[in-house]
């Protein structure tokens, strides 16, 4: 034990530092004797499994037994809330001694099951399955550790990785995972929590009554696997999808599954089906506020989550006041535009060509879009339209569908939102349609407000206008001329003469 009364002495901090690059070094020897680790101070405990972490990577472990004893002796510990001293400041506050060693554990548990550090093998599942169930009845997180007060900035997904519950429950999901791709692959298609993991089911169903567990924090970790559960066992997730997400606003619960799903789990059109009522809801509140220290809006994932669908034929235009018709007509035009850039980044990644069937989908969607701002005199659509450049910079769509969805688009937003891709477009499509490329221009620069942000270069206009000078078409020739107008109004002398030249 170091002395405490010695300022330059050893700290129990620097010698649990030097015990974690000890157990590093040589991890094997070291989990052969873990027992020889109980009785120690918490701390060197919390070093000894951060050690083990960073040491088994890659390593075959011969006989984990020695590891769980000192993980149960360490749950066993009695840890009620006291004073805990700072050996530095000699300040105390109130805390747990166990608890540091508790969430390392769990963090230790869940990466192996992942198969991060080192794989485990079935026969470990009953001393797991201990310590997972051990860690998910921990008190931490309570109720008053959500309050904004004690949790900061921390939205309920990051708090449950750094809490004891919230931890175990990822991990218990990360047990399920584990024990599904250890099933032989055609046992697999029969898998289900009742039969594969009875203990595990009975465990996540309690987790979901709210007297049990009431924490958003560990409702935000069952969001986050929702389609997980979906996919391993969908009879169940259905007999416990309002649960998982339930209908009232019962303690903020619904909207930390909620919120959790839609921004960090894939689209997944299949459980779309599923969770159709709770996709409902999310779309008739898509017009609301959403707390703004929310890092990303909600409800531009629950965009994604649709466009996907729509993309890949599960949802339709035509359904009045289904899913799509709902989101355009309740989203606010930020959320809709980058709703649609998102479309267009899709379009741009997707290797080779996309099939007609498709083509045709997003071709539709565009022109309902069009067709709103139309009837709106283009009031709240700015943004959206704007959207369309991203379309365009995909370079998937055939040219004269192009210019003139460009043309209609322009007329009907004065962001200058996406307006490097704008400029990219008029100048490809300028010599197939001069016109539309003359008019774009004339549009986009009636929209300069700052010319400070560069987004195109004098040659590009100057291509643009000479082209459709060169083109003889009197509209185009027209539509040169008002954007020359502007540029000269802007300051650009270089387009004073450049109408005349041949």
């Amino acid at each position: 034990m170091p002395d405490l009364t010695k300022w330059d002495g050893p700290t129990r901090e620097a010698l649990g530092t030097i015990l974690q690059e000890l157990v590093k070094s040589d991890t094997l020897r070291y989990v052969a004797e873990a027992r020889a680790f109980t009785e120690l101070e918490p701390i060197y405990v919390t070093s000894f499994f951060r050690g083990v972490a960073e040491g088994l990577k890659g390593v075959t472990v011969p006989d984990w037994a020695p590891l769980w004893d000192l993980a149960d002796w360490a749950l066993r510990q009695g840890d009620p809330e006291t004073e805990v001293v700072d050996e530095f400041t000699r300040t105390s506050r109130r805390g747990r001694r166990w608890r540091g060693v508790r969430l390392e554990i769990g963090r230790f548990l869940e990466a192996a099951l992942k198969g991060q550090i080192v794989t485990l093998n079935l026969e470990e599942r009953p001393r797991i399955w201990f310590i997972l169930e051990t860690l998910s009845g921990d008190p931490d997180p309570s109720s008053a550790d959500e309050s904004k007060k004690n949790r900061g900035s921390f939205g309920p997904l990051t708090m449950s990785f750094n809490t004891v519950r919230g931890e175990a429950i990822h991990g218990i999901f990360s047990y399920l995972a584990w024990l599904y791709h250890g099933t032989p692959p055609e046992q697999q298609a029969t898998f289900t929590l009742k039969n594969n993991a009875p203990d595990c089911a009975r465990l996540l169903e309690s987790l979901l009554e709210p007297v049990k567990e009431p924490t958003q924090t560990v409702r935000s970790v069952f969001g986050a696997n929702a389609n997980r559960l979906f996919y391993w066992d969908k009879e169940w997730f259905i007999a416990n999808r309002a649960k998982i997400f339930p209908p009232g606003d019962s303690g903020g619960l619904w909207d930390a599954a909620w919120t959790t799903f839609i921004k960090y789990s894939n689209p997944y059109p299949d459980a779309l089906d599923a969770l159709v009522e709770q996709f409902k809801r999310a779309v008739r509140e898509a017009g609301n506020l959403i707390d703004e220290n929310e890092r990303d809006d909600p409800r531009v994932s629950l965009g994604h989550h649709l466009m996907v669908a729509y993309w890949l034929g599960h949802l339709s235009l035509e359904e009045k006041g289904g899913l799509l018709d709902q989101f355009f007509t309740n989203a606010p035009d930020e959320v809709r535009a980058r709703t649609l850039s998102f479309v267009g980044r899709s379009l741009k990644d997707t290797e080779g060509d996309i099939p007609a069937e498709t083509m045709s989908r997003i071709k539709a969607l565009w022109e309902r879009r069009i067709e709103a701002a139309r009837e709106a005199n283009g009031v709240g659509f700015d943004k959206e339209m704007a959207a369309f450049g991203s379309w365009l910079g995909s370079k998937k769509f055939d040219s004269d569908w192009s210019a003139g969805n460009l043309v209609a688009a322009l007329a009907l937003t004065k962001s200058t939102g996406e307006r490097f891709l704008w400029m990219e477009s008029l100048v490809a499509m300028a010599e197939q349609h001069p016109f539309e490329a003359a008019r774009g221009l004339e549009l986009i620069m009636q929209n300069v407000r700052d010319q400070r942000v560069p987004f195109w270069k004098e040659e590009e206009a100057e291509f643009i206008l000479k082209t459709a000078l060169k083109s003889g078409q009197e509209t185009a020739i027209s539509a040169a001329k008002g954007a020359q107008n502007i540029l000269l109004k802007l300051g650009h002398r270089r387009f004073l003469d450049v109408l005349k030249k041949t």
